[in-house]
């Protein structure tokens, strides 16, 4: 009876260790909806990373803004959001991804702080 006991803790403990351990996934949004999610909600889309340099934007009339941006389509068309890393390292580009990432929202954007990217 002891040891049946002691089987089920173990078993218990594995699947709990095991469910800690896995990895958070977002919810899967498209980029008609993503600007609708909560401020914080973590999300999945999948896209094209653009880091084209016509995507320059001045900021109060002196400093420049490179803009990262995860397109729909690959000739960068369709949908678009802005996207910031969190470690500041860019994975390849011109390929598409599925990107994990929060949803960063104020009362003038909407942005897309990406924690990891699987290339497809």
């Amino acid at each position: 009876m002891r040891g049946k006991f002691y089987l089920h803790l173990l078993l218990f403990l594995a699947i709990c260790s095991f469910g800690g351990s896995c990895e958070k996934r977002g919810i899967a949004v498209s980029f008609a909806n993503v600007c609708e999610q909560e401020n914080q909600q973590r999300v999945e889309l999948k896209g094209f990373l653009d880091f084209s340099p016509n995507n320059f934007m001045t900021i109060a009339y002196r400093d420049f803004y490179y803009q990262h941006l995860l397109v729909e389509n690959e000739n960068r068309t369709g949908g678009f959001i802005e996207v910031l890393f969190e470690n500041g390292k860019i994975s390849r580009i011109n390929s598409e991804v599925n990107v994990i990432g929060k949803v960063l929202k104020d009362e003038n954007s909407c942005v897309l702080e990406v924690e990891k990217i699987e290339m497809q």
